[in-house]
């Protein structure tokens, strides 16, 4: 079975990106999943930050960095700015809008370096060695961005001490292959990071919906699970509450048949009115208020550790 990540996603790279940054804008998973790991972070990331090792992450999918960035820094913090970094994604929209911020944050980061030069002029008694700024402070140093796609045949290059998979998988049409080829790019004692979410939430809304639409299987945490399980690698996980908040879809908008289509992976503006009013009303029926009177869909995620032992240590769930 061909494994390469589905070309035919059903929408342009435009309006995959436009979906992907409302999905964003309205979710918490991303700040759910960075409390997690700043909890978790000395299972997360490996080495010892005594020994000054550089420490070498790949991002499959990375998209414009917003997850990928926060990362970034949690890691400097943790390693004291010894960090190398690889983003790869199949969407060149995505890519160039991670440039650019890379640039707008370097431009911020050479005001601050100023301000802080006039400073230590100003005061002789704070210019010693111990004042001085990191040298990777600059993070367009540490970063590589790649456009292209990932499967199982892919050669990553290099081997990572930590490679990320932040809600890639569900476009997969088989898990085995792109899971082992990630696997078969740690370095010793390395790990692979994979967040996605359960089969809970907008799998259960978008299933009425799949034969009508001709919609395709998306996998999810079970199956991420079930596979490492029956393979054997060592493994641990959690599971984090997140939600999805649909108040856009209260009214009939633009935005909300975007959103509605990222979820589905499909163009939805093709259908007719009624048939977008319908899926409308099946995200409604499945929303709970919440107590800021919100419209939330809870979509808990699964935060999966990996390592390239073929032995299962532990399995939390």
């Amino acid at each position: 079975m061909n494994t390469r990540v589905k070309a035919s996603y059903g929408l342009s790279e435009l309006a995959y990106s436009y979906g992907y940054q409302l999905r964003r804008a309205n979710s918490n998973l991303d700040q759910q999943a960075l409390e997690w790991i700043t909890a978790n972070v000395e299972q997360v990331f490996p080495g010892d930050p005594a020994s000054g090792a550089t420490l070498k992450m790949l991002s499959l999918g990375c998209g414009r960095g917003h997850f990928d960035l926060e990362l970034i820094r949690l890691c400097q913090r943790r390693l004291h700015g010894n960090i190398q970094y690889t983003g790869i994604d199949m969407n060149a929209v995505e890519l160039r809008k991670f440039d650019e911020r890379l640039i707008l944050e370097e431009r911020v980061q050479e005001g601050k370096l100023l301000e802080e030069t006039v400073r230590e002029q100003s005061a002789p008694e704070n210019k010693t060695p111990e004042n001085k700024i990191p040298e990777n402070k600059n993070l367009r140093d540490a970063i590589t961005l790649k456009h292209q796609h990932f499967d199982e045949t892919n050669d990553l290059d290099d081997q990572y001490d930590l490679i990320v998979m932040g809600h890639l998988l569900y476009l997969f049409q088989d898990l085995h292959a792109p899971i082992t080829n990630a696997i078969r790019h740690l370095a010793p004692r390395g790990r692979l990071l994979i967040l996605q979410t359960s089969e809970q939430g907008i799998t259960t809304i978008r299933q009425p919906f799949a034969a009508q639409l001709g919609l395709r299987p998306l996998q999810h945490s079970e199956q991420v699970l079930a596979l490492l399980k029956t393979q054997g690698y060592a493994h641990w996980s959690a599971t984090i509450d997140a939600q999805l908040c649909v108040d856009v879809l209260k009214h009939r908008s633009l935005d909300g048949l975007m959103l509605m289509s990222f979820c589905f992976a499909k163009d939805l503006a093709c259908l007719d009115d009624s048939d977008q009013q319908q899926i409308r009303q099946a995200f409604l029926q499945g929303a709970t208020m919440d107590g800021n009177a919100r419209l939330i869909i809870n979509e808990p995620m699964e935060a999966i550790i990996v390592t390239a032992d073929k032995t299962v240590k532990r399995h939390q769930e």
